[in-house]
């Protein structure tokens, strides 16, 4: 019989479903209030934000420009990042106050995303500990709201559903929010309901089913998943047509995207006592990781059999944490790593509460560190050197080392002007002006392919563009791989049609047309 279905079960239910709401108030509260402390400076100035996040926003100004992706802008995730920002700017405008709420926003949603699957498989106070330690150890650190981040969010929508119970409609709600992270990040996505597929298969493994109807639920899964992709995917298949869309998420990411661990997170940077908090946050998550999802699937097989739902929890966010590790690593950063650390975040917390004599004071050393963040975080930002200044998008605070080149762009330049800024699109939306070729930016590696640059160099010339922000980073190529640049036709056309005006303290160049 259902314990629900006596008066003592629904009396425990609400009792469980009451502090869990009031848990879930306490995290958005929190959430918010540290997340506008350090996006805004005081008392409702926002910061500049720097960032992946920049090429979505570039990207949605596009869209409202009457741009279409794929056609006349190059992107190589799907468009669900573009289309958010693309929202929020046609509602609000592309204003910075927006760019700085859309991260807010998206912050608050994906700590309450945490709390749910957290007190999934914990208690309620456990499970606020390792929402704040997501908020102030991995969020807190990027701000940076890409398609990583609000693929997570639906990922981790669907093992919030899945961990609740399992049946045909919340089988249907897993493969649904699944097919539309893919839509927002196509790996992260994929290898999730793959998890989860598996994960569906080892649940039922001991009630010793036929195969079929072991298999029936995974099946249910991957045909809402693909229903549902090919739902949000069916516009840009009509406009844009399938081989551009294949060429553009899957091969040009497989050839030219792939780089390894070169970018690891934590190389290259030195343990300074300045950088003694970044660095030890990315020490942490990196050796964290690769230790907690073996030794979580190894404790969850101690849990007793009528606690079998927290078992089974366990070992889905072991599994989909482990899964989502293993695929970033074909292309390491600190951002894609922390963005998919998640899952393990929870499971961190989960052992430390779990550890026996141990548990209040790894608890309380987690709650030390997880306050020490963020007042740390909300103290630098807040006390960081700004210049607050206007600009077309609005009032901002800009970090003095950078407020010289965008004040310089301003006098340069219109609102509604082109410009081609070749490494980084940090100035299109703060001066309201235009990226005028196809691609977002250019690199001296086989990023840049050589279509693209041709392609770069006809639209200059057609749209007889009066500005390029270049940078000497692009007038050299890589010695191990020369091969790999195909930047030489751009810079002989720079050099022929446009004059060098000025040269900013980070050795980026502003160059005017020649008349």
């Amino acid at each position: 019989m259902d314990s629900h279905a006596s008066p003592l079960g629904r009396a425990v239910c609400a009792l469980t479903k009451g502090r869990e709401i009031k848990g879930l108030m306490s995290i958005l509260v929190l959430a918010g209030i540290f997340l506008y402390l350090n996006l805004f400076l005081l008392p409702c100035t926002p910061r500049l934000l720097t960032g992946d996040q920049m090429f979505f926003w570039m990207d949605a100004q596009r869209m409202l420009h009457g741009d279409h992706v794929y056609r006349d802008f190059f992107q190589f995730t799907p468009p669900g990042t573009d289309l958010v920002y693309f929202a929020f700017f046609g509602t609000f405008g592309p204003r910075l106050w927006v760019t700085n709420a859309v991260v807010l926003l998206l912050g608050v949603a994906l700590s309450a995303a945490c709390f749910f699957v957290a007190s999934g498989v914990m208690e309620q106070g456990p499970a606020v500990l390792a929402t704040l330690l997501f908020l102030t150890l991995l969020y807190g650190r990027t701000l940076n709201a890409t398609h990583h981040w609000f693929s997570m969010l639906l990922i981790l929508s669907a093992a919030a559903i899945a961990i609740r119970g399992k049946s045909f409609r919340r089988t249907v709600a897993v493969g649904i929010c699944l097919g539309t992270a893919a839509f927002f990040t196509q790996s992260h996505g994929l290898v999730a309901v793959l998890a989860f597929a598996l994960w569906l298969v080892w649940e039922e493994l001991p009630s010793r089913k036929s195969w079929p109807d072991t298999l029936s639920r995974p099946a249910v899964l991957m045909v809402a998943f693909a229903l549902s992709l090919l739902a949000f995917s069916a516009y840009f298949l009509v406009t844009s047509g399938a081989s551009a869309l294949w060429y553009c998420q899957v091969v040009y990411v497989k050839q030219y995207m792939v780089s390894g661990l070169s970018e690891f997170p934590g190389l290259g940077e030195y343990p300074t006592w300045r950088r003694l908090p970044v660095v030890g946050q990315s020490l942490f998550v990196c050796t964290m990781l690769p230790a907690v999802y073996p030794l979580a699937m190894l404790r969850s097989q101690r849990i007793r059999r009528n606690q079998s739902a927290t078992r089974n929890g366990i070992m889905l966010l072991a599994l989909l944490g482990l899964s989502l590790f293993l695929e970033v690593l074909s292309s390491a950063n600190w951002l894609r790593l922390y963005a998919v650390a998640i899952p393990g975040i929870g499971l961190f917390v989960w052992c430390a509460n779990s550890s026996g004599r141990m548990r209040k004071a790894a608890l309380g050393l987690i709650w030390v560190v997880v306050i020490g963040l963020g007042l740390h975080e909300t103290q630098v930002r807040q006390l960081e050197n700004y210049v607050v200044t206007e600009t077309p998008a609005g009032k901002v605070a800009v970090e003095a080392r950078n407020f010289a080149e965008l004040n310089a762009l301003k006098e340069q330049t219109r609102p509604g002007e082109l410009l081609f800024q070749a490494i980084w699109p940090g100035f299109y939306i703060p001066l309201r002006l235009l990226n005028p070729v196809y691609v977002d930016t250019v690199w001296p590696n086989e990023e840049s392919r050589p279509e693209f640059v041709k392609r770069s160099i006809e639209e200059l010339e057609a749209k007889q563009v009066p500005h390029i922000l270049w940078s000497q980073n692009l007038d050299y190529s890589d010695p191990a791989s020369p091969h790999s640049d195909h930047l030489g036709p751009l810079r002989d056309y720079l050099h022929e049609h446009y004059r060098r005006v000025q040269v900013f303290s980070d050795q980026d160049e502003l160059w005017e047309r020649r008349h």
